[in-house]
């Protein structure tokens, strides 16, 4: 190997003047280097651009983020998400009724309205807004909404099971699935959202008592999938709920009835005279003398 990497010595290499050197043991250094130099510069860490693929890639994922924040965030609220919170104010304004505070003189009326303000707040709100107005092409409205203001079995029917697009709120199309509130919220709950949706944001409609809840929930328990558009109208616009009557009635106090005369005393008969000889003095019996 070592002769094939020596190259023939050249004339003018030849110093004949240097005694004792064995030119012919030369070795070339360019020689012996020229595999090495055939090799490819090795990678090295420099200032090398990002691709721009890259750069539109991260950017769009960046954006995306931020609407999706944007969009569901709930205002960024604490809060806005724990349904825990509206059951605690409610027991709060039990324990305060309890001690004679005054929750004890609130008026039925306004802490049912105050009810369904906080629970739409914690549960709704992220999605309907604040303004009942939702989210152009995402949520529909409740302001004016022809499902709130209408029948009430629909729209408790659209709480209890939810809904699933596409379906139309004023003549917009939207194509979103809406949850089921069942299993999460109570009738009293349901029926306190819907009464303060139902007459807010310049909405008018009757009320909503849980005692109708209960009965909606009760006739459509066995389905199990949220309402198509088709499916809720079905049910009919003019379609009532059967209440069912309190179990837990106090029954009528029965009228007193007339006493019983009481049976008339057996006659007691009279006392005998006694007879002569009874009342005559007896004659004392002799006795022996001791």
């Amino acid at each position: 190997m070592a002769d094939d990497l020596r190259p023939p010595p050249e004339a003018h290499d030849i110093d004949p003047t240097l005694p004792g050197v064995d030119y012919s043991e030369r070795v070339s250094v360019t020689g012996i280097h020229a595999a090495v130099l055939r090799e490819k510069i090795e990678p090295r860490e420099g200032m090398e651009p990002m691709p721009i693929w890259l750069w539109l890639a991260v950017s769009l994922l960046i954006g995306w983020g931020g609407w999706y924040l944007g969009t569901f965030s709930g205002g960024y609220r604490a809060d806005n998400f724990d349904e825990r919170i509206g059951s605690a104010i409610a027991g709060g304004a039990v324990a305060g009724t309890a001690a004679g505070g005054t929750a004890a003189k609130e008026d039925p009326a306004a802490a049912f309205a105050k009810l369904g303000k906080r629970q739409f707040t914690a549960n709704c709100q992220s999605c309907h807004q604040a303004t009942g107005l939702g989210q152009a092409g995402v949520y529909p409205p409740l302001a004016g909404s022809e499902y709130v203001l209408g029948n009430k079995k629909r729209v408790i029917a659209i709480v209890l099971k939810g809904l699933q697009g596409p379906f139309k709120v004023k003549g917009n199309t939207y194509n979103n699935v809406m949850q089921s509130w069942e299993p999460v919220l109570d009738d009293k709950k349901i029926a306190a959202i819907l009464t303060y949706v139902r007459n807010e944001w310049g909405n008018k409609a009757e009320p909503i008592t849980p005692e109708e809840v209960a009965a909606v929930r009760a006739e459509f328990a066995s389905r199990k999938v949220a309402w198509t558009e088709a499916d809720l109208l079905a049910i009919p616009e003019n379609a009532t709920i059967n209440v069912a009557p309190a179990t837990n009635a106090t029954p009528p106090a029965a009228a007193p009835s007339a006493p019983t005369p009481a049976a008339p005393a057996p006659p007691v008969p009279a006392p005998k005279a006694p007879s002569p000889a009874a009342i005559a003095p007896q004659a004392p019996a002799d006795r022996p003398y001791t």
